[in-house]
């Protein structure tokens, strides 16, 4: 907060806000001495709601008698502590612009500063300026140009013109300057933007141009501006918010200062996205887990640029799976495939490990036989044991894509993959032998000689596990081929092949076996 104390008094308490406070110097020269005074002009505007013309009045009377007297001290305060100091003030003028009395009167008060020890201090120079201006933009920044220059003269034998106007112009430049009311905080966080340097030998004068550039309620001095923005697709129903900005450095700040600063500004970002987000939708959830985001240094420019979007979807984890169902008419099989994609918000380094938790908790098999039992009408059941099942890991997106497929096939017994096999039926034979009767007609003699007859199992099978499974394959096959032995009245069975083979190397279904078992038998039924 700013204030002005003239002769002790807080003379706009009440009245006004604190003016702009203009400050000139001038040389003034008597007899053989030179020396400086300040100009100091305080512009403002005296204020009040629904005010009556008598109060505005009595206002303008306040500030003619708390600038009644001549040669007090002049003081202007920022958040209690004195940062402008000028003594022996003369009051030159108080003028109240034109105004119609409705909200506010413009002022405008000239004074001149009268140093202690008049025209000792400053000599050698003519000209001298000591300019600043402000200029507030959109954004909340406030730029802040500040020049001074002087024309100097020799003082003595030898050529010290151009000495003098540098002497006195860099006598200021570490000066604090006073700020208005637009510049809320402490200015001592203000670090040059730019400093330019202009010398004219020739004419003996010197300038510093400054420029600095403060943002409200800064805390150092570095930089901070962004922006914010907030859409909604139709299509999909999600509104999406972004910010984007940079944090830069004055000069003397290095690459490590501005990432302190930022680090310390991360935190509060979403938070800055959220409130405005509300405001402008009218309290729509906002997913605080990062849809994208950007950080990139520039040391050329001193800056750091960042860019974090959010969006109001609520899932953090997605996965859009699509499923193709085709019919194989002459087989009458059903084959259904099911591929999707997984993605994840958040830190880059963490989404493989949150796809990967994600991707061992998806049911793909529910998810087939659901849509199965809805899109047909066939009485066979999903065999809902991977035909095929592929993973693609995308480390740089990152992402993960899955496809699978089924059929309804028959579903294999409990601990296959998968369980193929032909059943091979031979029946017993009667033994004839040809005979030729005595009246030359021709027969056939039964020699009531038996052929017996075999029934055998071929096929591949194919388990999960790497452990041999050999006498697994068998006892199923066994069990198969007895089933269909009953069936078709083989008796007096008798073991011809039992061989059980194993591939050495698995696919991506597991390990396959092929089998073959044959017995001879005597049959009673197909009996030739």
């Amino acid at each position: 907060m700013v204030k002005v104390y003239y002769n002790g008094i807080d003379v706009f308490s009440g009245i006004a806000p604190t003016p702009f406070v203009g400050l000139g110097d001038s040389m003034v020269n008597y007899r053989d001495r030179f020396g400086a005074i300040q100009s100091i002009t305080l512009d403002g505007n005296i204020t009040g709601q629904c005010e009556t013309f008598a109060a505005f009045v009595s206002k303008q009377d306040q500030i003619l008698s708390s600038f009644s007297s001549d040669f007090k001290t002049l003081e202007v305060h920022e958040d209690g502590v004195p940062v402008f100091t000028a003594p022996y003030i003369k009051v030159e003028s108080v003028d109240f612009s034109q105004s119609s009395y409705i909200g506010l009167v413009p002022f405008s008060i000239q004074l001149t500063s009268m140093p202690s020890g008049m025209f000792t201090g400053i000599y050698g120079v003519t000209e001298p300026k000591n300019n600043t201006s402000y200029t507030e933009a959109e954004d909340g920044t406030v730029s802040v140009s500040r020049s001074f220059s002087a024309k100097g003269f020799n003082t003595n034998a030898a050529s010290n013109s151009l000495a003098n106007a540098t002497n006195y112009v860099q006598s200021l430049t570490g000066q604090a300057f006073i700020a208005p009311q637009l510049i809320t905080g402490n200015t001592s966080v203000l670090v040059p933007r730019s400093i330019s340097e202009n010398i004219d030998r020739l004419s003996s004068t010197y300038g510093v141009d400054i420029e600095y550039i403060y943002r409200k309620g800064a805390t150092s001095s570095t930089l901070l501006s962004y922006n914010l923005s907030v859409s909604y697709d139709e299509n999909v129903g999600v509104y999406s918010a972004s910010i984007g900005g940079s944090i830069k450095g004055g000069m003397g700040l290095t690459m490590a200062d501005l990432r302190t600063d930022f680090n310390s500004f991360k935190p509060n970002i979403f938070n800055l996205v959220l409130t405005k987000f509300m405001q402008m939708t009218d309290g729509v959830y906002l997913n605080p887990s990062t849809d994208n985001f950007s950080i990139d240094e520039s040391a050329s420019e001193n800056s750091i640029s960042f860019q974090y979007s959010y969006s109001s979807d609520p899932f953090t984890v997605k996965f859009n799976p699509k499923f193709t169902l085709a019919y194989d008419y002459p087989a009458d099989i059903y084959n259904l495939s099911v591929a999707g994609s997984l993605t994840t918000k958040g830190p880059q380094t963490l989404r493989m490990a949150i796809l990967e938790t994600e991707l061992s908790n998806i049911n793909l098999p529910s998810l087939a036989q659901d849509f199965y039992t809805s899109n047909t009408s066939s009485t066979a059941p999903l065999n809902t044991l991977f035909k095929s099942y592929n993973i693609d890991r995308d480390y740089t997106a990152p992402s993960i894509n899955v496809s699978t497929s089924y059929d309804n096939s028959p579903v294999p017994p409990d601990g296959f993959m998968a369980f193929k096999y032909t059943i091979s039926f031979v029946p017993s034979t009667s033994k004839y032998a040809a005979i030729q009767f005595l009246d030359g007609g021709n027969g056939a003699f039964d020699m009531n000689l038996a052929q017996r007859g075999s029934i055998s199992i071929a096929g591949t099978a194919t388990l999960a596990t790497n452990s041999n499974g050999s006498s697994t394959v068998r006892d199923q096959a066994l069990q198969v081929l007895n089933i269909n032995a009953t069936q078709f009245g083989a008796s007096e069975r008798v073991r011809t092949t039992d061989n059980i083979k194993r591939d050495l190397y698995s696919t991506q279904d597991g390990y396959t076996y092929s089998f073959t078992i044959t017995d001879t038998c005597d049959t009673t039924i197909f009996t030739l």
